[in-house]
């Protein structure tokens, strides 16, 4: 029986869950992972592991990634990037800030994930993992949670 090696793209892994995550698959399994982030630097060294750089933000970024993957079919993407640079415990907005956010916690894995898509077996899974700060949903309503802060705006 000829065994079959599984791609994926993990964003976001260069410490935190997203690390973690990558340490789990590529821990004696069957899987090739592309790791994304920034820096395109991360410290594991693996056969089987391939880290870029990838700015979420930036459209053109995102256009060489998937260009860079040429024939790859993928078997999943993990969506786990994100970024928090506003100040967590001040209720104004910073919208320059509120943008950038948003451009790459929202409109940049939309974006890559509809690049992607085509690129996906049939089978394969999209993962999408957000913190608690993430939410748009969450019981706690503090006047410094993002959610509130852009429902200020309305």
């Amino acid at each position: 029986m000829k065994y079959i090696m599984k791609h994926g793209i993990v964003t976001g892994s260069s410490r935190g869950i997203g690390l973690a995550t990558v340490e789990m698959l590529y821990n004696g399994s069957g899987f090739k992972i592309i790791d994304l982030f920034t820096t395109g630097n991360n410290p594991l060294g693996h056969s089987n592991f391939k880290c870029l750089k990838l700015d979420l933000s930036n459209s053109n970024s995102i256009e060489k990634f998937v260009a860079m993957l040429k024939d790859i079919k993928l078997d999943f993407i993990i969506n786990n990037a994100g970024i928090l640079i506003e100040k967590w415990d001040v209720s104004a907005i910073n919208m320059k800030q509120l943008k950038q956010t948003f451009n790459t916690n929202v409109f940049g894995i939309i974006e890559l994930t509809e690049k992607l898509l085509s690129r996906l077996n049939t089978k394969a899974y999209i993962i999408s993992i957000a913190s608690d700060w993430g939410l748009l949903v969450n019981r706690i309503l503090m006047p410094f949670r993002p959610i509130i802060k852009c429902l200020k705006q309305l």
